[in-house]
């Protein structure tokens, strides 16, 4: 029967586990005793009432909480926010006593490709009665102690003092009538679980790793990857995060922040820009865009160069503001781009620029077409852009011996360059065709 063979693999690997230690035969005797099945799953049965299944904890808030954790049967509703109610399913965690997880574990096992035991037991499924017990009365406690596990109630709900209580005025004169709404908030850990798992597949996945190591490379890469800006995560629970919750230790006590600032990274206001044909200029980078790249270049100094740690969060702060930099890049050369072709035959802009900000030129201009199809001035713009922000960010810093970018940092903006033109060329943008 595969219930039985599940039940007693599980229960015979621990015994096994044990025996290996065993240091004498009366200990390898007892050891067998305990393990036997019936015997274990009373052990088990007995032992189950110190664990529960939750979907928001006490000790998230504070690791010496001892309140109600809660098994919420949630019901969503559409009022625009999002909570533990939007997942399409949760991962209930587990808390109580950290040498009752054994208990969580065998009630994890698969029976088959659809069920657990656990599953069975919320089922009532006879088939774990023999299984459990060779007493028919024996079995369905047992299997009652067990199915005790998933189920909370709000009846004897307790609060403790180590918790967060939230006194909310119930009228306008709830001060004189000392009438407010005790509002207890509790830790939703399957949602902030799922947020975490979310946040991994989106930073650590295999298929990010591959496109990461294709822009190192500079190749191409169908899908790429997101960068998620200024997360932090709190750790609960210290050298010990089993004592806050099972997920909380499959996290390694980790738990995600996010932001709670309004936007700062909103698309650049163009409409007040007075762009016109660079005629006059050699190269846009010599002035006309150290003009509109500014607060950026100072976000940089600030968020970047100044900051003195090396961290992942501000490595992602660094590619943000690169970003930023090149998405007002494509704006200027989008406006100029509007312009009659033609402009640059006037002036001595540098032909790579030209080739880009002129493109209309090219139907009035035979040659210069011709030239402009068989030149390579995408990489050279890339490479002028990156000369340029080397150049910027070194001069805001003239007067500090310390702090000098080299042809390395220059590199990397020419390949940040370098992937947006690849990357609007691929998905047919246009900006530099």
């Amino acid at each position: 029967m595969p219930v039985q063979r599940a039940v007693h693999a599980f229960i015979n690997e621990r015994l096994q586990a044990k025996l290996d230690k065993a240091k004498s035969p009366q200990e390898i005797n007892d050891l067998k005793l305990k393990y036997h099945p019936h015997e274990w799953i009373a052990d088990a049965a007995r032992r189950a009432s110190q664990i529960q299944f939750a979907t928001h904890t006490v000790k998230g808030i504070h690791p010496d909480s001892k309140g109600t954790n809660i098994n919420a049967q949630l019901i969503k509703i559409t009022d625009g926010l999002v909570s533990s109610a939007d997942l399409n399913t949760h991962a209930l965690d587990i808390v109580g006593n950290a040498a009752a997880l054994d208990v969580y574990k065998f009630l994890s096992v698969s029976v088959d490709e659809n069920s657990t035991i656990l599953d069975l037991v919320l089922k009532e499924d006879s088939q774990l009665l023999s299984v459990f017990s060779e007493s028919p009365q024996q079995a369905k406690q047992y299997l009652a102690a067990f199915k005790s596990i998933t189920q909370s109630s709000m009846e004897n709900a307790k609060v403790y003092e180590l918790m967060k209580q939230l006194l909310w005025p119930v009228n306008i004169d709830a001060q004189q009538q000392d009438n407010y709404l005790n509002i207890v908030p509790l830790y939703p850990t399957s949602f902030v679980h799922q947020v975490y798992q979310n946040l991994q597949e989106i930073r650590f996945s295999d298929e990010v790793k591959l496109a990461k190591d294709a822009r190192k490379n500079e190749k191409g890469h169908e899908v790429g990857y997101t960068i998620v800006p200024d997360i932090a995560y709190v750790k609960l629970g210290g050298t010990k995060p089993q004592n806050i919750s099972q997920l909380n230790s499959e996290r390694g006590g980790r738990n995600y922040l996010l932001p709670s600032l309004p936007p700062t990274n909103q698309p650049e206001d163009t409409s007040a820009w007075r762009v016109k044909p660079p005629v006059l200029e050699s190269s846009i980078f010599d002035r006309v865009f150290n003009y509109f790249a500014k607060k950026h270049i100072k976000r940089f100094c600030q968020n970047v160069i100044d900051e003195s740690r090396n961290n992942a969060s501000v490595r992602e702060k660094r590619q943000l503001i690169i970003k930023d930099i090149l998405e007002v890049l494509m704006r200027y050369g989008e406006q100029v781009r509007g312009f009659d072709g033609g402009w640059s035959k006037h002036g001595g802009l540098k032909a790579s620029q030209a080739f880009w900000l002129d493109p209309k030129r090219a139907d009035i201009d035979a040659e210069w077409a011709e030239l402009r199809e068989t030149s390579d001035w995408k990489m050279e713009l890339a490479h002028d852009f990156g000369v340029w922000l080397n150049h910027r960010l070194n001069d805001a810093y003239r007067d500090n011996k310390y702090i000098h970018l080299a042809d390395t940092e220059q590199k990397e903006w020419k390949y940040d360059m370098a992937d947006l033109i690849k990357q609007s060329i691929r998905e047919g943008w246009g900006i530099f065709e």
